[in-house]
């Protein structure tokens, strides 16, 4: 699956709001790239509270797991 992260040598998951949570702030369409993760490293970062950004800016949440 993939997911939207923010590019500018962060490399972190943007919520499912476009939020970068290490910055702080929501990143420019240049300053984000999709990377593959796996589902199960998915559903682990999603019962760790956090949420993600998906393929067609698809917000992803611990309900979709």
């Amino acid at each position: 699956m993939q997911v939207m992260i923010h590019d500018d040598d962060c490399g972190e998951y943007l919520d499912k709001d476009g939020k970068c949570p290490k910055c702080l702030f929501h990143p420019d369409c240049q300053s984000t790239a999709f990377v593959d993760v796996e589902y199960a490293d998915i559903k682990t970062y999603l019962k760790q509270g956090n949420t993600m950004l998906g393929l067609y800016r698809k917000p992803i949440s611990v309900k979709m797991s």
